[in-house]
């Protein structure tokens, strides 16, 4: 204590903050009840002083510290606001509320101290090179769901937020923290989030199964598993068709909410299962609840028939299929009876990721070719089709370059093929050469110009002969 008010200029409270933020960053450790003494990291980081060690270090032993890179690395830049809403998407305790905004102060201060992290200005924030580095290099956590609850609004007279780090990985003791201006104050941000959030409302109101019956039909829907509400006693909740019409199979929708989060035992009924299936001609039942307890799941979870699924699982679906669209075939695994429940997110994991995978390369890749556009090869190398063109190696090489990491060869002749197609047209292709089309600051609007394709395709057909 005596030596954080010598050096900082602190009274008691600061040098005590001081203290305990150095305990939890993992640098200094208890020796006895009245003295402390540097962790073997943190007497390995002062004897080398590299920054990049710090942030090892800081990231071992705190919540939502690398995570914060690479949710810049996902969406380019974000507000410091956004970044704090983000974080509810890494809680380990299921509220997914927010951190506290002089925490995620404290953490944001450090990454830009060490250089992962910098402040573009408009106050925005995105992740350097070296940052990106790093966030590869290190574990990090997987966000346990995309959606929050609503965040409690707050104020100088309203109660403190309890947060996800609300104890051992604080490093703020701030009790009324105010979160910025800009905040959303629900999921609820378009309409994928209006029905994430009413499926799970709805999962925790026991006293109204109707609501999780319609939302969970309705979050199948948007998924473009086409499904029926039925309801009523004797029959399912619904059916879902895992293809179009009469393409694919037909799987019964049974759906149970519980007020703890956990179907009991008592609501599997094989039985009434199977009598629904045999109703509806039915291959399998989809099973949906916010959570099942484990009897449960060793009498269901073992069925062939029967796909149990958590509407956390769903909602999450719903929510990344903005920006990871899977088609219904891809989405296989989310009512794949086969599957056992603890299973099905890490297969649809893997799907998600392929599709960032290939947003990215497809990014790269125009980035590349306007490299390329703006400062094209001399004279006496070009070809006699003209300047801008490159083979498949040198763009690979380039976006190796650009990415600082190695896409499939597969991937990125599939995003090459889409690019180069002729309803999209950001890039043409001479023999085994291609050329940006598009201006890259105009890509951008381009594809949003295609988007509306279909709702100009709709008005027209509304307003058909």
């Amino acid at each position: 204590m005596d030596k954080a008010i010598e050096l900082f200029d602190f009274g008691d409270p600061g040098a005590h903050s001081v203290i305990h933020s150095l305990k939890i960053i993992g640098l200094i450790e208890r020796a006895s009840a009245d003295e402390w003494v540097a962790t073997p990291a943190g007497a390995a980081w002062v004897t080398t002083g590299y920054d990049i060690d710090l942030a090892r270090i800081m990231h071992s032993n705190v919540w939502y510290f690398s995570e914060i890179i690479h949710e810049l690395e996902v969406a380019g830049r974000l507000t410091f606001a956004d970044l704090i809403l983000r974080s509810g998407k890494y809680s380990f305790n299921g509220n997914y509320e927010p951190i506290k905004r002089g925490a995620m102060t404290s953490r944001m201060a450090l990454l830009a101290a060490t250089g992962l992290i910098v402040n573009v200005g408009n106050k925005n924030f995105k992740a350097t090179a070296l940052g990106r580095a790093f966030r590869r290099s290190i574990p990090g956590i997987d966000p346990v769901d995309p959606v929050s609850v609503p965040v409690q609004e707050v104020g100088p007279d309203a109660p403190p937020v309890k947060t996800a780090d609300q104890h051992v990985h604080t490093l703020s003791d701030e009790t009324s923290p105010q979160l910025a201006d800009n905040v959303s104050p629900s999921i609820a941000e378009g309409r994928e989030g209006k029905i994430a959030e009413s499926l799970l409302q709805a999962a925790k109101r026991s006293d109204k199964s109707l609501d999780l019956e319609i939302a969970a039909i309705n979050a199948l829907n948007f998924l473009g598993l086409p499904a029926t509400h039925i309801g009523g006693s004797g029959e399912p909740d619904g059916i879902v068709r895992t293809r179009p019409g009469l393409l694919g199979s037909v799987y019964t929708v049974e759906t149970k909410s519980a007020a703890n989060g956990l179907v009991p035992e008592e609501q599997a009924k094989p039985a009434t299962l199977a009598d629904h299936r045999e109703q509806h001609d039915a291959a399998a039942t989809v099973y949906i609840g916010p959570g099942f307890e484990r009897r449960l799941l060793d009498v269901l979870d073992g069925d062939t028939r029967v796909a149990v699924v958590s509407t956390t699982l769903i909602a999450e679906a719903v929510m990344r299929q903005a920006d990871t669209p899977l088609t219904p075939e891809q989405l296989e695994p989310l009512i794949d009876p086969s599957l056992h429940e603890a299973d099905r997110r890490d297969q649809l994991k893997e799907r998600w990721k392929a599709k960032e995978e290939w947003a990215l390369a497809m990014r790269g890749l125009v980035e590349v070719l306007s490299r390329e556009a703006e400062s094209p090869l001399t004279d006496d190398e070009f070809s006699s089709s003209g300047v801008g063109w490159l083979d498949l190696t040198s763009m690979r090489r380039s976006l190796r370059d650009v990415l600082n990491r190695e896409i499939p060869r597969e991937t990125v002749m599939e995003v090459l093929d889409f690019l180069v197609s002729p309803q999209v047209s950001v890039a043409e292709k001479s023999d085994d050469r291609y050329r940006l089309c598009i201006a890259s600051d105009a890509v951008a609007r381009h594809f949003d110009y295609l988007g509306r394709r279909w709702q100009v395709g709709e008005r027209l057909y509304r307003l058909r002969p």
